[in-house]
This record gives C-alpha cells, structure tokens and sequence, in this order.
C-alpha cells in the first residue's frame, strides 16, 4: 500500500494551497473531495469576481476568540508570502479602491491557475469520496489511502449548508467551538415590506448587544421584508450569537449631525415651502425610507412648518437613530463563511498542528473575517503555513 506524507481532507481553496505548499517542499501529498469538483466555492467568491485581498490589513476586520494570536497568522511576513504565491502560480492583481482581484475579475482565472498548479505538481485529487472514518494504527488510513499526516480543510456549513468539519473533529478528539453563521442577513420581527428591495447608500448601523455598544458598521444598507441585508448588516451578524439581546440603531445620514440634519430641513423648507419632509430630503435618502420613518413616530408626511417642534424632533430622532431589534440571522446555506471551528490556543501556529500529526487549516478554525477579502486571505495564509515551511 503507497503511503503518503499527507493526506489533505478537502479541496477547497485552503487544501489546494496546503498541498501545492506540501508538494513544492518535497511530500508526497493526495486530496480527497466530497463534492464532484474542487474549489466550487471559489468560482461564487465576491460575485465571481473573486476579491483575494485587501489593502487595509488592520485586525479590527478579522474575529476570533483568542484575539491576541490572530497576530501571528495575519502579519506583514505572511501577507508578503501570500502575494508572493499568488504571483509564483501566474495571477496578475488590479486594485480597485483597496480591493485585489485578479485582473480578469473571474474567480474562473484564480481557480484555473490553481488547478494547473495542482496539475504541473501531479497532485491527485479524489473526488466524489467522501470521509466519514479515519483509522489510526501507527498511520492514518481513510479507505484505501495512508499517510503519516492528515490535514483537516473541509471548510464550513456556509454556502454548502452542511459540513463534516466537526465530525471529524470529534472523531480526532479535538475541542472546537461550535459553528455559527456569518456575513450573512440579520433578521428582525420588525415589518420592512413598504421598504423591501430599497437601499439606503451612506447607513450607519451600531450594534448593541445586553445593552451595550459593540460595534459600528457604514455602507449600503439593503432592506427586505422581515431583514436586514448589505455589506455593513454581513459584518455584524456574527455578533448575534454571543449576546443574549441585541439590536441595531440605524443612523440613515450618519455624515452629517443631528443638528445639520434639522438645519438642512428647515433651512431647504424655506426656501421651498410647498414641498414634502420627503422631497426636501429626496436628495439625501430613498423618499420610500423617508415616508416609511416618519409612519414609524404615528406621522404623516406633509410639510415641515405644519409640524409641532415635537414633532419635528421626533423626525430628526429616528432619521438619526431607528432601533431594530435583532431576531435571529440566516441559516448557514445563506451564509458567505462561520464564527467558530478550533481555537487558535490549542493550534501550534508556526505549523497549524493541532494535534500530533493532525493539521487543520481554512474554516476549520476559530478565525474569520469581514467582506472585502479577508476569508480569502486566510484560507490561503493558513495553506501557506502548514508545515511549518519559512521561505
């Protein structure tokens, strides 16, 4: 029976760079895929565009419960070996406003480069075979295939809607915190359907959880029926599940003040005093959102000056501030990656071990991040790093 130094469980971005990165050091290396081709999660990455990396590397975009380690995976050293790798398998970045992707803008280009690689190298991948039992006897063996090492990359419940990342786990006896969605829709018992499909383009959600401020996210603010969507509601959905209660406050013109949005109001009704609260503010915000907020304070829309200076304040209050309270979030199926997995304290981080002659890499573990290329980004440094292999 051939043994092999590793065998990879998982072809998705994260196993085809650990074993491009094992192969290219000299170890025998085979892969096996459940699904009927590699890196289908890829070819979906940033609308098909394939967002690799971004510019702005602090470690406030990234999430983990050991914090103080993340540093030691997300580090100039490594982020050089990752455009380094990049280069060395053929892929030509562009930037655009502090996002890379390959010039194409085809996640297609990425994965092709990357499979070609595997190919060049005469890297097996099985696919279709799915693990579901790992025997140890001085060796691994999965089926008819043994090796010294295993590697765990089996990604996440996301997208997929399912995983056998933690089973394994528990077969390898190896702790994890458990899986929870992210980057994904909020959800909230508060009705948006006069609202649903409409955009709100300069938001500002702050997320409250047991009563206190956790987290500031700005952007395009998409609503639907019964959630919230767009990139700054993705990068809190995470933080539902660590609280108990929790809802967001949405600032719907958080560049300007509070007392700048009554003096624009009042300053543009005299000057057109004819006009609707919502035509006056037409310019700034969808006049759907406009006329739904003022139906939330029990108002209708008519003109500025007809209104109480109650009232008026009451406009100004949740223009500013509109509570909404947090339900739940999407399923996995409808999430773009997870919060959880293996604990980076309980992985060696110089060569991702987390037990003897166990490795595990990608989703597998406790580290994740916001859109704009971050996951990407981990999913190949952890790749990278396996091993334990410095140049």
């Amino acid at each position: 029976m051939f043994m092999y130094d590793y065998i990879i469980i998982g072809a998705g971005v994260s196993g085809i760079v650990s074993a491009i990165n094992l192969s290219r050091h000299g170890n025998r290396v085979i892969v096996l895929e459940r699904n009927s081709k590699p890196l289908r999660k890829l070819l979906v990455t940033g609308n098909g565009h394939c967002n690799l990396y971004n510019e702005n590397q602090d470690y406030k975009f990234y999430h983990s419960n050991d914090r103080d380690l993340i540093s030691k995976i997300i580090n100039d050293n490594n982020l050089d070996k990752y455009k380094s790798f990049l280069d060395s398998i053929g892929i030509f970045l562009t930037c655009d406003n502090g996002y890379y992707y390959p010039y194409s803008k085809m996640s297609s280009s990425v994965s092709n480069a990357l499979l070609k690689t595997i190919s060049h190298l005469n890297i097996n991948i099985i696919c279709n075979y799915e693990v579901n039992d790992i025997k140890y006897d001085g060796c691994f063996k999965i089926g008819c295939y043994t090796s010294k090492n295993i590697v765990i990359t089996t990604g996440s419940p996301a997208w997929y809607g399912k995983s056998n990342t933690l089973n394994l786990l528990d077969k390898l006896n190896i702790d994890y915190i458990p899986f929870t969605p992210s980057l994904c829709k909020i959800k909230t018992n508060q009705n948006f359907k006069d609202i649903s499909g409409v955009r709100a383009y300069n938001a500002c959600l702050s997320f409250y959880g047991d009563g206190n401020k956790i987290k500031d996210e700005c952007g395009m603010l998409l609503f639907k029926d019964h959630e919230l969507s767009g990139i700054c509601s993705f990068n809190l959905s995470n933080l539902f599940y660590k609280y108990s209660k929790s809802y967001v406050l949405i600032d719907f013109l958080h560049d300007f003040s509070y007392k700048d949005v009554y003096s624009y109001i009042d300053n543009k009704s005299k000057m057109f005093s004819d006009r609707l609260v919502s035509e006056i503010l037409d310019t700034l915000l969808n006049y759907k959102i406009i006329k739904f907020l003022i139906k939330e304070v029990s108002l209708s829309d008519k003109c500025w000056n007809s209104y109480s200076n109650d009232d008026k304040k009451k406009i100004v209050d949740i223009l500013k501030g509109y509570k909404v309270s947090i339900s739940g979030t999407d399923d996995f199926k409808s999430s773009q990656t997870v919060s959880g997995g293996v604990r980076l304290s309980n992985i060696n981080l110089n060569t991702m071990e987390a037990r003897k002659h166990i490795y595990v890499s990608g989703e597998a573990i406790d580290l994740d991040g916001d859109c704009g290329g971050y996951n990407l980004t981990i999913a190949f440094i952890t790749g990278l790093m396996l091993g334990g292999y410095n140049d």
